[in-house]
């Protein structure tokens, strides 16, 4: 009983993270054109410099509802017969939390002083590095998508609907990592697709997932 507590407190603290994040996209304004020219990205960082210290503030209060969410989902994958993928899950996770810090204190750090840099420095570190990273974290993203969908098409521990969602993430987390390979447009790092649809994406999941174990809670 007691244990069935603590996971539906885990899907509270994936509906509050979806929310979180949600707000927090919303703080940053309309994101530049992405045609790799420094001066474009300082001045976007320079004019809405107090959203995006709130935006790397909210993502970061995020961190901790992430892991809450995962210790949750991974004692229920822990029910089905994927042995070691329920831990990836959450390992997976846990690495997630703390490049999402690292990513909003490189944020923060850069916002707060974007005036007195120079335009390359803020790019490359204000909105390169943080896209490179968030970029890379998509192959974890897919590891743990894999491990999430494999577990419950394998035993039904919770809606087949919320594995297929998963497939959906990992399938769009694995394209994205290759914004890497491109400097301008939709597909590169800073690009429309690469950083908002992996992120679409895997709220999509946490949301569906997160509502799947309420009521799974609630029966």
């Amino acid at each position: 009983m007691a244990d069935g507590r603590w996971i539906r407190l885990g899907g509270f603290a994936g509906l509050a993270y979806v929310l979180i994040v949600l707000i927090a996209a919303a703080l940053s304004g309309v994101p530049p054109e992405a045609n790799g020219n420094a001066a474009t990205y300082q001045n976007y960082i320079v004019e809405h410099q107090g959203g995006l210290v709130a935006q790397a503030w909210l993502y970061a209060l995020s961190a901790p509802l992430m892991l809450m969410f995962a210790v949750a989902v991974r004692r229920i994958l822990r029910q089905s017969g994927g042995g070691y993928l329920s831990e990836l899950f959450l390992v997976g996770s846990t690495a997630i939390a703390g490049l999402l810090l690292v990513a909003m204190a490189m944020q923060l750090v850069v916002a707060q002083r974007a005036e007195g840099l120079a335009a390359e420095v803020v790019f490359t570190l204000g909105a390169h590095f943080s896209g490179v990273l968030i970029g890379l974290w998509g192959f974890i993203m897919a590891a743990m998508a894999f491990a999430y969908a494999f577990c419950v098409f394998a035993d039904g521990v919770l809606p087949r609907w919320t594995a297929y969602l998963a497939v959906l993430a990992l399938a769009v987390n694995l394209i994205a990592t290759a914004g890497v390979f491109f400097r301008t447009g939709p597909f590169c790092l800073e690009g429309g697709f690469s950083a908002w649809a992996p992120a679409a994406s895997d709220v999509l999941w946490y949301l569906g997932t997160s509502i799947a174990i309420l009521r799974a809670s609630d029966r």
